[in-house]
Parts: C-alpha cells; sequence; structure tokens
C-alpha cells in the first residue's frame, strides 16, 4: 500500500517520480547534462551511421572486369 500525503491524489512514490522527472537543462550540471545526452544518443550497435552509396552497375569498374575476365578464362 502506497503512502498518500493528505491533500493530495499521488502516492509519495509518484509525486517524487513527477518531481525528479524533468529539470530545465540550463539548471542542470554540466556532468549530469553529458550523461543525459549520452543516455539519448544510444549505440548504434555495430552499424556505421554513414550514408551509403549504391554503386553505379553501368559504369566501369575494373575490378569487375578483372574479375569477369578471371571467370570467363577459368571456363575454358
Amino acid at each position: 500500500m502506497d503512502l498518500m500525503r493528505p491533500g493530495s491524489c499521488f502516492s509519495v512514490q509518484e509525486e517524487q517520480e513527477m518531481a525528479n522527472k524533468y529539470i530545465p537543462k540550463d539548471k542542470m550540471s554540466k556532468k549530469k547534462r553529458r550523461a543525459e545526452y549520452a543516455k539519448r544518443r544510444g549505440s548504434w550497435n555495430g552499424v556505421s551511421p554513414e550514408t551509403r552509396v549504391m554503386p553505379n552497375k553501368k559504369a566501369y569498374d575494373r575490378n569487375r572486369a578483372r574479375s569477369q575476365m578471371r571467370r570467363e578464362t577459368q571456363d575454358v
């Protein structure tokens, strides 16, 4: 059973959670701001955030041409 304060519709625990929920960023210490930003950024889990560009298949690619020549000579 949660304790209730007189004249309040919230339990003591709920009031504490609400009070700790939001503190303006300019009032936070630098260390707490950095921790908050790091928590929000999270992790990419091994995925690179760089934008990937698919290579143009119609463009000339030396490596592809070289590997294609090797495949042709192996078949013969």
